[in-house]
């Protein structure tokens, strides 16, 4: 949950070509075993060649059970119809 949410907080400002993860760490701090999770994720910042994100997870009472950041890097597959981009 934690990459696909850094992964898509820094897709939504890459204008030309699909990322890819580079890094990703993840640190638990509680395990979670039912109920619904919140996710949520931010861009840390932007180089020319990476994005840097960072999310932390919440389980249903609100309580900080993991967090995590990642690096992500542009790859050759560009945003087109071709590949079902709109």
């Amino acid at each position: 949950m934690l990459d696909d949410a850094c992964y898509f907080a820094c897709q939504s400002i890459e204008k030309e070509c699909f990322l890819v993860t580079s890094n990703f760490n993840i640190q638990f701090i509680a395990p979670v075993t039912s109920g619904i999770m919140l996710v949520r994720a931010q861009v840390n910042a932007t180089t020319r060649n990476v994005r840097f994100a960072s999310g932390e997870i919440f389980d249903q009472k609100n309580r900080l059970v993991a967090t995590g950041n990642g690096s992500f890097m542009p790859s050759r597959l560009k945003l087109s119809e071709e590949v079902g981009y709109r």
